[in-house]
């Protein structure tokens, strides 16, 4: 089923149209080879590899961004903190260094997958 997913894709990328045609099947009782929490697992994990394929700056580099806006307003209350009582919160600066750190490893992820995806496009 995770190759059904990569199949609508890319058919919408060429513009192809898409209509669905019923069928009717019957499953004997066993004959699954994926427990169903396994199998939908599955196809939403690969669902969210094909987005972020199709679009890393939007799938890494928003929450990047978002958390490092976090991370700059955890730092401004951290210092605002220190002028007003000379007294350092530690667990405010673990969350700014902890968010600082995921912003800026997703932001820096989300660019250089843009670069390598714009490449191999340009090859194909």
């Amino acid at each position: 089923m995770g190759l059904s997913t990569e199949i609508l894709l890319k058919a919408g990328e060429k513009g192809l149209r898409i209509a669905e045609v019923p069928i009717h099947v019957t499953y004997d009782e066993g004959s699954s080879t994926q427990s169903p929490v396994t199998h939908g697992l599955d196809l939403v994990l690969n669902t969210l590899k094909h987005l972020s394929i199709r679009r890393p700056l939007v799938f890494y580099g928003l929450p990047g961004f978002i958390s490092t806006v976090i991370a700059l307003a955890f730092w401004v209350w951290t210092l605002q903190i220190f002028a007003d009582t000379r007294v350092i919160s530690t667990n405010l600066v673990l969350i700014a260094v902890g968010a600082s750190t995921v912003g800026l490893m997703l932001m820096t992820t989300s660019i250089m997958l843009w670069v390598i995806v714009s490449v191999v496009r340009e090859k194909s």
